[in-house]
């Protein structure tokens, strides 16, 4: 039966039967398009061939085409991929076998098996051929290759791509997940296209439909994705009833689903329909399934009382995900110790006492809500009141953006003096120049932004922020001593800024105007009184955004601080108007003086056995020669790597679920096993940094006893050896090692660092002599931009990343910086692996990066097929 329309390519399959003797019956549009009229034509006419759609094929069995008393001994599928619930219906149908005709229209029809013309390899993102087993994508290539698309040759360049086997030729793309077998049979496991990101998952529709299918009174479903080009997407079931007499119920069919399937697998809209709606080819008419809804969970509950919405709502903002229920977990959401500061903050200026670690003990609502009890002046923000105490006189704690009078810091306008910090002491140990050693970031300026904006900004950021008043103070000998703070108000803002007139610039000559500006810039910054800040802006005329450099001296910034401080930019309104920024609720200032006096608690001297035991038991990393003080910037090495979204969600979220770490763990496991190219003969140490930001230290200078860091801008950074080596075979095993040595000592290896340089006489810890650090910079969000682009990430950010000057000292013989860059596919990898150069060979140190890579891409695929 030819039962496909004309424009179908493979509509011309059944008119050359003719040529080999079969009676090819054509069916008009209204018999193909009516399933029972179809199926009692094929009855009537005993038809034995029946080509259709696999969409279409469910509307046919419904109709009973495998149960009269002549039923098709052939049924041929093709034009999508084959669900498991079409299989299994043949499969149980004797007599009766079925074939999936696989073949792309860009290669002619029925492209396997075509011939010796045609050819199909398995091959990775990277167009390398994978192993027997191992999940890649199809590509074609042969004489039934077309040319292209009409007219559009952007999607031809995608997908039709240069074939590296054959010089001259071409190979098609077909989107076609797909793992061989070790019988040369391919085994198809899903559409690349058809693939989505659900809560950073990697999610194919077809596995859920299978699941859903198998539901008492489900006849057929279709799982899609639903939502908009900006917004997030969610999965929604269409269900088809089984029997048109019985109702079903959704609800049934996703608590059932419930129990199967992990919780971002359950779909969240859901419609009922009579049947599936089919385009004039048979497939599935996506854009005509009708609106689908939320139904009422159990999963999740939604938030009830004022704290809980509160928190759902945060934790909304921070993680950049849809909706949160107040079971839904913290770090299943993608969550880290980083975003958890920023929860923390935000709770703090919503009214909520709330802690980093309290955030990763108690990772759900719920939880959160249960720690902290009632909080009966909450301000609803939902616009409900729950409690007394909301009314706007009634001084319960202000919104998010307004300071309470009695939440300033005593020391925010007064002069002080910083202690110098672990890290700070190991910038000095270094040696070396320090001018222009910075951070920096590039943003949007609104059209509206004028000089006097520009310097008024200045003037705020110097006065929120006492570290940007802050310069190094030496003694006679040239030694550390502290940093002194300037008063608030006593610096000039206009110093600390500069116009450069951009009007008119093209896109290539305005990236090279900020990477200049931002040099001129780092170069101002010396950390001599008015050197910590610079804000250079771009004007690019009153029509037209312009760009703002932001840059500081390191010792007055480190990563979380530049989150704070892109938040208070971007509360800057015109004149000087919008969102007053909160101060600071521990200064450096304080937070120094507290964390010297903790330097010489018993806590911290307890541990001095345990890090020197750790130091001598490690293997020094094979130099070509020790580093020495000409080892400088301008002599660096950098190699870069970048791993696929597809990968970040094993790696960053469920392979840390079960080893019990974070994912600075795992990319640590990976680089000990990466770092035995070198032969190191045991394990190395490694350098390892964290944000440092302890909201437990004691201060009894605070209402709750305790510093509150969350807000503060400066280097807090803590930096400890961990030891690393060989992984094994099993990737769990390994990060698990590595995460047990990383708690062995609290709070991130701090008291490594107050041993090291604040302990008394003769009780200082020796240098640890790691030559590798890793430093994992976190998760960063492409979060909605600010009002009317408004100070919004530049497209020129790349050109602030200019690094330090030359003549800046090497602090490691290897450092390995690794970002992990969300996208619409899940977060993406990017890491350098930067040495330095007569220290170690140029190829040694690739070897590592491509073994560091293949490591976590094997992990990753390992973590999914265990999953």
């Amino acid at each position: 039966a030819h039962t496909v329309s004309f424009a179908f390519d493979m509509s011309w399959e059944e008119l050359l039967w003719l040529v080999e003797g079969h009676e090819v019956h054509v069916c008009d549009e209204q018999l193909r398009r009516d399933a029972e009229r179809l199926v009692a034509y094929c009855a009537e006419h005993r038809v034995d061939v029946v080509n259709v759609t696999p969409t279409y094929a469910h509307h046919l069995f419904a109709a009973g085409l495998l149960d009269g008393p002549h039923v098709p001994p052939l049924v041929l599928l093709g034009g999508e991929a084959v669900p498991e619930s079409v299989w299994s219906r043949l499969r149980d149908t004797e007599g009766t076998w079925g074939y999936n005709l696989y073949g792309p229209t860009e290669y002619t029809i029925n492209t396997l098996g075509a011939g010796t013309n045609t050819r199909a390899v398995v091959l990775d993102p990277w167009l390398r051929p994978v192993p027997d087993g191992v999940a890649g994508e199809l590509y074609v290539a042969g004489t039934g290759l077309a040319r292209g698309y009409l007219d559009r040759p952007d999607l031809t360049a995608e997908r039709f791509v240069a074939d590296p086997w054959t010089p001259g030729e071409r190979m098609y793309r077909t989107g076609d997940l797909v793992r061989r077998r070790g019988d040369g049979n391919l085994d198809f496991l899903g559409r690349s296209d058809d693939q989505l990101k659900i809560r950073g998952y990697r999610v194919e529709p077809g596995e859920i439909e299978t699941v859903l299918a198998a539901v008492d009174g489900v006849g057929q479903v279709a799982v899609v994705a639903h939502g908009t080009a900006t917004g997030p997407k969610r999965l929604a079931a269409h269900l088809v009833p089984a029997s048109g007499d019985t109702p079903l119920d959704p609800v049934a069919v996703r608590d059932t689903a419930a129990r199967l399937l992990p919780d971002y697998l359950v779909p969240t809209l859901w419609s009922v329909v009579a049947a599936l709606p089919l385009t004039v080819n048979g497939k599935l008419d996506t854009a005509a399934l009708p609106e689908p809804a939320p139904l009422a969970t159990a999963r999740s509950r939604a938030p009830h009382t004022p704290v809980e919405r509160t928190l759902c709502r945060i934790l909304a903002e921070v993680l950049g995900v849809d909706t949160v229920g107040v079971d839904d977990d913290f770090f299943g959401l993608g969550g880290d110790s980083l975003s958890a500061i920023g929860i923390a903050d935000r709770a703090r200026a919503a009214g909520l006492s709330l802690r980093v670690r309290d955030v990763l003990a108690h990772p759900t609502v719920s939880g959160l809500a249960a720690a902290l009890g009632d909080v009966p002046d909450l301000r609803d923000h939902t616009g409900t009141n729950d409690g007394p105490g909301s009314g706007p006189d009634s001084g319960a704690p202000a919104a998010a953006g307004t300071v309470r009078a009695d939440s300033v810091p005593a020391d925010t306008v007064s002069a002080d003096r910083i202690e110098l910090t672990p890290v700070m002491r190991r910038l000095e140990e270094l040696g070396g120049p320090i001018t222009g050693y910075h951070q920096a970031t590039l943003v949007r300026t609104p059209v509206w932004f004028t000089a006097d904006d520009l310097t008024g900004l200045a003037g705020r950021l110097l006065d929120t922020h006492p570290t940007f008043r802050a310069a190094l103070v030496t003694g006679d000998d040239g030694r550390w001593e502290h940093l002194a703070v300037a008063r608030a108000g006593t610096l000039d803002p206009a110093s600390h800024t500069r116009r450069i007139d951009a009007t008119g610039l093209g896109d290539d000559e305005l990236a090279a105007a900020v990477t200049a500006a931002t040099v001129t810039a780092r170069d101002e910054l010396d950390a001599a009184p008015g050197g910590m800040l610079r804000l250079v802006w771009l004007d690019r005329g009153p029509r037209t955004p312009g760009r703002l450099v932001v840059a500081a001296h390191h010792l007055a910034v480190d990563g979380v601080s530049w989150r704070l401080l892109v938040a208070d930019i971007a509360a800057w309104g015109p004149g000087g108007t919008g969102t007053p920024a909160p101060p600071e609720r521990t200064t450096f200032a304080r937070w120094s003086r507290r964390l010297a006096e903790h330097a010489a608690s018993p806590e911290v001297r307890s541990e001095r056995d345990g890090w020197a035991r750790r130091v001598a038991g490690a293997a020094p990393l094979p130099l070509r020669r020790p580093r020495a003080a000409h080892d400088v910037v301008a002599g660096e090495r950098r190699t870069s790597v970048t791993l696929p979204a597809r990968l970040g969600t094993s790696l960053l979220v469920d392979l840390p679920r079960r080893s019990g770490a974070g994912p600075d763990g795992v990319l640590l496991a990976a680089l000990g096993e990466a770092l035995q190219e070198l032969r190191p003969g045991g394990p190395v140490l490694v350098d390892t940094e964290s944000h440092g930001r302890l909201d437990d230290l004691a201060d009894p200078e605070a209402p709750d006893g305790r510093c509150d860091p969350a807000r503060t801008v400066s280097w807090f950074t803590v930096v400890a050896p961990v030891p690393v080596g060989p992984a094994g075979p099993d990737p769990v095993d390994a990060v698990r090692r590595v995460a047990g040595a990383q708690r062995e000592f609290g709070d991130g290896g701090v008291g490594h660092g107050l041993l090291r340089f604040a302990a008394g006489s003769g009780q200082a810890l020796p240098p640890s002599g790691a030559e590798v650090e890793l430093n994992y910079l976190g998760r960063i969000a492409a979060g909605p931009p600010p009002r009317d682009d408004a100070f919004s990430a530049a497209p020129e950010t790349a050109a602030v990343q200019v690094g330090a000057p030359g003549d800046v000292r090497s602090g490691h013989a290897l450092v390995v910086d690794v970002l992990a860059r969300e996208t619409p596919d899940g977060p993406e990898l990017e890491a350098s692996f930067t040495h330095a150069r007569g220290v170690l060979d140029d190829d040694v140190v690739d070897r590592v990066a491509r073994r560091w890579a293949e490591i976590l891409e094997s992990w990753a695929r390992t973590t999914r097929e265990e999953i």
